[in-house]
């Protein structure tokens, strides 16, 4: 029971930093970005649905993944940490859901995935940040350098290159960072949930061919 109760209570933890990472890296956006208020409301009001139900639906591929055990004692899959599985669950069902919102014209491409880009690298750098002080990863600093560096980049020069550029670009080395930090570390992460490095190849093909889709 006490094990459980420990688990429950890291899992409990890690979503609160993961909550307050992207709010934070959220924040950071509508302060940096150029856009004016009203187109900085519409991108964040677009992107927090977004990380809502991509959330969500890390806890649907959780219990989608570990069904019979979810019949038997769903506490337990509710209690302990979605793996690796859930998260890819979540981003392919969030490439199918918003690839049909792309198709039907209800969003722009290239300035949905610039403002997911640049949340996710503002909130990354604060979870990592919070991982390295309060929980004492040492494993967290070198994926935090790669981090501050790409955020450098942002800083930069996302007011002089074009959406589509930039994030390809920030998506490009992001994955090649990722795929050296896999050959001198044991593992790689992305808030807190291990990656493989062909996702991480996946990642990569993602950013070329945004920087080779022109139209």
């Amino acid at each position: 029971m006490a094990g459980e109760n420990m688990v429950a209570t890291s899992t409990i933890i890690s979503l609160s930093m993961l909550v307050i990472s992207l709010v934070t890296g959220a924040f950071f956006y509508y302060v940096i970005s150029v856009q004016t208020t009203k187109e900085k409301k519409e991108d964040l009001e677009t992107v927090s649905s977004f990380f809502i139900n991509f959330i969500i639906l890390i806890w649907v591929g959780k219990i989608t993944l570990n069904l019979s055990l979810f019949i038997e004692d769903p506490i337990a899959i509710l209690a302990y940490p979605s793996q690796s599985d859930a998260f890819y669950f979540a981003f392919f069902a969030s490439i199918f859901l918003y690839g049909y919102k792309f198709y039907k014209n209800e969003l722009v491409v290239r300035r949905f995935v610039y403002v997911i880009v640049s949340i996710f690298i503002f909130s990354s750098f604060i979870y990592e940040f919070i991982d390295l002080v309060w929980q004492e990863n040492t494993y967290t600093w070198r994926y935090l350098s790669l981090l501050f560096f790409l955020l450098v980049i942002y800083s930069l020069m996302s007011n002089q290159w074009s959406y589509r550029l930039i994030s390809s670009v920030i998506i490009m080395l992001w994955g090649s960072g990722q795929i050296v930090l896999s050959l001198t570390q044991p593992f790689t992460t992305v808030f807190g949930y291990l990656i493989s490095v062909w996702f991480i190849c996946l990642i990569i093909l993602i950013g070329i061919f945004l920087l080779l889709n022109k139209e």
